[in-house]
């Protein structure tokens, strides 16, 4: 009896686990890889109230990618961002074993938005047709990638300002706090 109970209290723990954390969380791509168009019109169809699409370029060898994965999505950090963006991945620059997991089109899209050779993760904030209203690219003209040190998170928060001007001071802080406490060991 005693056997059982542990073994079902494990999978009931296990299941807990597998269970989505939000919004951002939920938006991770399905096993056969969708359309860059179809993933921009489907998201410019869930914009509601203000909201703005945003976009994470990543790849699977990308360990700054999974490392942003897991602090936008935090539930604190996933309340604002579901609040104010609809999240949209789209994996590119996959390497040749793994080109199956690509998004067709992900390649084009990230060099439109001018983050062709600029690394991985990407970021683009885009209006529901998709025209940009800001990128990962910063003002010298590289991506910031992972927002973990001052310049970075501080241009993140430039984005989401751009993308939500109904963000309001307490949510840019939560997000500036979450970054921080992010932030790679030196």
């Amino acid at each position: 009896m005693r056997r059982m109970r542990r073994t079902l209290v494990r999978a009931a723990f296990a299941a807990l686990l597998a269970l989505p954390l939000g919004s951002f969380a939920e938006s991770i791509p399905q096993d056969s890889p969708v359309h860059t168009d179809q993933l921009l019109a489907d998201a410019g169809k869930r914009v509601k109230g203000g909201q703005s699409v945003f976009v994470v370029f990543h790849a699977s060898w990308c360990g700054w990618c999974r490392k942003l994965d897991r602090v936008l999505a935090q539930p604190e950090m996933a309340a604002i961002m579901d609040k104010h963006f609809v999240t949209v991945r789209v994996d590119v620059l996959e390497r040749p074993m793994k080109r199956h997991l690509e998004n067709p089109g992900g390649r084009e899209l990230l060099e439109r938005l001018g983050g062709r050779g600029g690394g991985m993760p990407f970021l683009a904030m885009l209006d529901s047709k998709s025209t940009p209203l800001a990128t990962s690219v910063d003002g010298t003209g590289e991506n910031i990638g992972y927002p973990g040190d001052d310049e970075g998170i501080e241009h993140f928060l430039s984005m989401v300002k751009k993308a939500a001007p109904k963000a309001t001071p307490d949510e840019l802080e939560t997000l500036r706090k979450g970054l921080d406490a992010a932030r790679p060991a030196r």
